[in-house]
C-alpha cells in the first residue's frame, strides 16, 4: 500500500462534556447489549383467528375499535416509551410482562435488569425520552424509534412491537460525544499529516500520520483496528484511543480508517 498526504498541524480540541472516557472505555462492546431474539408471530397461541363481525352488533363495534386502538401509531409509541421507562424506574418486573412470551421464556428479569445497568454504566443515568416515532409495519409487527437523553449520551432504541407486547428491542445508534484532549498531549512536539492510503486500484482507505518534527529517523508504528467499520480514531463515545496513542507515542504513528469490505494489508510504504 502507498501512502499520500498533506500535512497540517493539529489544534487542540476541548470538550465541554467533562465525561470519564477511561470508565466508559472498559465497557467497550456492551453498549448494544440489549438485544433479545425476536419472533415472527404476535404470540398468539391459539392458533385460531377471530371471528369478522359485520352487522353492527355493539360485539363488533367495540371489536373493530379495539383494533383500530391496537394499530394506532400514536397507541404504539406509548407502549414503546412505556416499555423504556419502566425500566429506568426499576420496574422490570412490569416491563418483563410486556414481552411476548417466546421472547420472555428466552430473557428473563434477571437479563432485563442486567441489560439495562449495561447502558447505564456506559451511558450514565437515564434522564429522559426526547422523542418517538412510529417507523413501520412489518409482518404482524409495528417498529417505533425511541430517542433517549442518558447522563453522558443519547441513545436511540428500536422496539419491535405487535398487538399483544413487545418482539424485541435495542440500542441502534448512539449520539457522538465532545472528544476532550489528553492533559499529556503537546500539539508543539510533532506534526500531523493526512495521507490515503491506497489499498488496491479500487480501494483507498483515509489516514493520518502523527510525525515527531526533526528526527532524521523515528521508530514507525501503524495502528491495525478490528473488524467492521471504524474511524482513524477508533472513536467510541467520548474515547478516540487511536488518536490518544498517536498524539502520546514519540514515534511515527498511522492510524487509518477501516471498512467491512477489502484485501489484508500486507505491505506500507510511507511517502513524505
Amino acid at each position: 500500500m502507498k501512502l499520500h498526504n498533506s500535512t497540517k498541524t493539529p489544534s487542540p480540541t476541548t470538550s465541554n462534556g467533562g465525561t470519564d472516557r477511561r470508565k466508559i472505555l472498559r465497557s467497550v462492546g456492551s453498549l448494544s447489549v440489549v438485544v433479545i431474539a425476536g419472533c415472527s408471530s404476535d404470540g398468539d397461541d391459539s392458533g385460531s383467528s377471530p371471528v369478522s363481525r359485520t352487522d353492527g352488533s355493539p360485539e363488533s363495534n367495540e371489536s373493530s375499535e379495539r383494533a383500530k386502538t391496537d394499530l394506532d401509531p400514536a397507541m404504539l409509541e406509548r407502549r414503546a416509551r412505556n416499555f423504556l421507562t419502566l425500566q429506568s424506574d426499576g420496574s422490570f418486573e412490569a416491563a418483563h410482562e410486556r414481552l411476548l412470551t417466546p421472547t420472555a421464556a428466552d430473557f428473563s428479569v434477571t437479563d432485563m435488569e442486567n441489560s439495562w445497568q449495561q447502558i447505564v454504566t456506559t451511558s450514565g443515568e437515564f434522564e429522559s425520552i426526547v422523542e418517538s416515532e412510529y417507523q413501520k409495519r412489518t409482518d404482524g409487527a409495528a417498529l417505533v424509534i425511541v430517542k433517549t437523553a442518558f447522563a453522558r449520551v443519547r441513545n436511540t432504541f428500536e422496539v419491535v412491537l405487535t398487538r399483544k407486547g413487545v418482539q424485541s428491542y435495542q440500542i441502534t445508534a448512539q449520539e457522538e460525544y465532545s472528544w476532550e484532549q489528553p492533559s499529556y498531549v503537546d500539539t508543539s512536539a510533532f506534526t500531523e499529516t493526512t495521507v490515503t492510503i491506497d489499498a488496491t486500484t479500487s480501494c483507498e482507505l483515509g489516514g493520518t500520520l502523527s510525525l515527531p518534527p526533526d528526527e532524521a529517523q523515528v521508530p514507525g508504528l501503524v495502528i491495525v483496528h478490528g473488524s467492521g467499520p471504524i474511524d482513524r480514531d477508533g472513536t467510541f463515545g467520548p474515547n478516540k484511543p487511536y488518536k490518544e496513542l498517536s498524539w502520546g507515542l514519540p514515534v511515527v504513528v498511522s492510524p487509518y480508517c477501516g471498512t467491512t469490505n477489502g484485501p489484508t494489508p500486507v505491505m506500507l510504504t510511507v511517502q513524505t
